[in-house]
């Protein structure tokens, strides 16, 4: 039986949760369904310019992973050199799914399946191994010789151009996994099977629910996990006029039920415009940049180390959208850094359950009794003075500032929209 669920999680991110296990009296030739809750949570990042294209490049990666989270060839993110792109070359990437989780609540053990599908993007890591899934085009890069000639050096590289290319941009492209589970007893005093070596301090924080313990390929943890890249319009259009206005509109036939605007400016001083009771379909906000900064006569709020009212608010927000608290708290902590750490104007936003259903779509067996998918939308918007900072950082002598860019996590998308403002088409690039 197929079940379409909405998002939770950046994935991006899946979370299930299951309250007491009951066993009700299934129909004819089912088998009886099973009173477990699934509750599951994520994230996905997009970038925009003020015009409101969304721009691409976001195969490049902000945060790494443990050593032991499984991967496509070419796809793994382990720290190091390669923490902030991948080996394998793509195009056309302009959404990042993160950290979706699914957690499992029940009285009891059980054995089951989940598949997740990925229209128009790949599920390139994921945790515990799985059993099943897209299988990407082979990859099979050409080995470097270390005694090559400059000419077979500049070969070398163009090959590893297009070894193993995936296009997001046809929106033929479909990932999937599956995994085989056993949920366990709360009593089944597997605790210390969840451990391992090398864990983070983002894997460590997910695992601070209720939660039960889930095995799958011989491997417990507190939650099933998958990350991916891929390709589809969201569901919001985000523009700043030549004023710093925010206009904000939601293209979708269905409300979204929660936002929050926030920014941090160079200076440190923090922003956040918070829209509770959500944006109805077909609506446009316009965040005026005096709404998010109070003019000079009133105290201006700085990020320190002490949690803030954005803390809170998107907690309450992530809760009544359908998470228990301690979901939306380890969601929260462990996107803290990149949600509020950074300087930038983004908007958080919880996608509509239909929209979760069209990407991300969810098979489970047995069937849950209650099901809850939260996706939250990262949306970093650039305005247009960023623009032209951006501009003239490339357009330096000394690209100190422009490299320093290049490095971050969104600086393929920062190219693209400086090719974009430049009156001819950019042709060196600093990498």
């Amino acid at each position: 039986m197929k079940l379409y669920l909405g998002l939770g999680a950046l994935a991006l991110g899946s979370a299930v949760v299951g309250l007491g296990l009951a066993r009700e009296k299934g129909e004819a030739g089912e088998p009886p369904a099973i009173g477990y809750v699934m509750h599951e949570w994520g994230t996905f990042t997009s970038v925009h310019g003020s015009n409101g294209k969304m721009l691409a490049g976001l195969q490049r990666e902000e945060e790494h992973l443990p050593a032991f989270v499984r991967a496509h060839a070419g796809m793994e993110n382990r720290g190091g050199i390669m923490m902030k792109g991948w080996r394998r070359p793509m195009k056309n990437v302009i959404v990042k799914m993160e950290t979706p989780v699914i957690y499992f609540y029940s009285d009891e053990g059980f054995k089951g399946s989940v598949e997740v599908g990925f229209k128009g993007g790949s599920i390139s890591q994921w945790w515990p191994p799985r059993q099943g899934g897209e299988v990407p085009p082979k990859y099979d890069p050409p080995k470097f010789d270390p005694n090559a000639t400059p000419e077979m050096r500049a070969a070398f590289l163009e090959k590893m151009k297009v070894a193993g290319m995936i296009d997001f941009g046809d929106g033929k492209y479909e990932g999937s996994i599956k995994w085989e589970f056993e949920v366990m007893a709360p009593d089944s005093g597997m605790e210390a099977e969840v451990f391992r070596s090398g864990e983070t301090l983002n894997w460590l924080r997910p695992r601070q629910t209720g939660s039960n313990i889930v095995k799958a390929g011989g491997i417990c943890e507190k939650y099933l996990f998958y990350r991916g890249v891929g390709n589809f319009e969201v569901p919001m259009q985000f523009k700043v006029d030549s004023e710093e206005t925010l206009t904000i509109t939601n293209t979708s036939s269905e409300a979204v039920p929660y936002a929050l605007v926030f920014e941090k400016n160079v200076l440190g001083r923090v922003g956040i415009y918070e829209l509770a009771e959500g944006i109805e379909p077909g609506k446009t906000i316009l965040v005026g940049y005096e709404e998010l900064f109070p003019p000079s006569g009133e105290e201006p709020r700085y990020l320190a180390k002490a949690v803030g009212p954005e803390y809170k608010k998107m907690i309450a927000g992530l809760v009544k959208s359908g998470l228990r608290h301690d979901e939306a708290s380890a969601m929260v902590q462990t996107w803290w850094d990149s949600y509020f750490g950074k300087p930038g104007l983004r908007v958080f936003w919880v996608v509509p359950q239909g929209e979760t259903e069209r990407i991300l779509p969810l098979e489970i067996t047995p069937k849950p009794k209650e099901m809850v998918r939260v996706l939250v939308g990262r949306s970093e918007v650039l305005r247009p003075g960023f623009e032209k900072q951006l501009v003239k950082e490339y357009q330096a002598e000394k690209k100190t500032a422009w490299n320093a860019r290049w490095n971050s996590g969104f600086g393929a998308a920062y190219l693209q929209r400086v090719e974009e403002l430049l009156p001819t088409t950019v042709t060196t690039v600093a990498r």
